[in-house]
């Protein structure tokens, strides 16, 4: 069960919570302050700190949360299929104005992997090659601003292996080289040269079909 921040109502859940969050921003009561431990308006992960500005995105958050310490009963419980779905052209436009990473926002094979998202197959075997090796590395949260014809974006990079981050790339577009440039630190770019090594590492271990490695499939 979830719990409610305000009020501790219990929800099996995370949209139903999220909506119910949402609520307590909306209510007069809330706006006037008589709610007692009215929840940070920045909405919050207890678990890993990242902040929301919707309420019901912190409730779709909470219980897929890798740090969350019941993360693995909540994926049994809750499964997201982003297979076949898109974003209509007025979100994608806002997500071009915020920036962020957003789980599910690859175009590739997409899943969980020992409580790490992998948006693309790519992504899953430079994970797998990792954790086989047993390299700690960290999925990058942090954004950094860069402009582009004239329009200033947020740049996430993949992942993080202490102050060295990696973008995994397919191709490189103009706008790919500008945010590179742009980039304050050390970072590595891996295209399908650099790539090589660890899918066929993966390949070679686990088959051609390693993304059925991803967790629920």
């Amino acid at each position: 069960m979830l719990s409610c921040p305000v009020c501790s109502k219990q929800f099996e859940n995370p949209q139903k919570l999220g909506g119910h969050v949402s609520s307590h921003n909306r209510s007069s009561a809330y706006k006037k302050g008589r709610r007692k431990n009215p929840i940070n308006i920045n909405h919050e992960c207890k678990f890993c700190g990242v902040r929301f500005d919707k309420g019901f995105l912190l409730g779709s958050h909470v219980p897929y949360c890798a740090k969350n310490p019941n993360y693995e009963e909540n994926k049994r419980k809750f499964k997201y299929d982003f297979t076949g779905k898109h974003h209509s052209e007025k979100t994608k436009e806002i997500l071009r104005q915020k920036g962020g990473y957003r789980k599910g926002s690859g175009r590739g094979k997409q899943g969980w992997y020992h409580g790490y998202w992998c948006d693309s197959s790519w992504e899953l075997a430079w994970v797998i090659f990792h954790i086989d090796h047993g390299i700690d590395f960290e999925r990058n949260l942090s954004g950094f601003s860069y402009v582009h014809d004239g329009r200033t974006y947020n740049y996430y990079p993949d992942f993080k292996i202490g102050e060295q981050y990696y973008e995994i790339k397919g191709y490189l577009t103009d706008k790919d080289k500008s945010k590179f440039k742009a980039f304050p630190h050390e970072l590595e770019v891996l295209t399908y040269t650099k790539m090589k090594t660890f899918l066929e590492y993966v390949k070679n271990k686990y088959g051609n079909d390693f993304i059925s490695l991803y967790e629920g499939r």
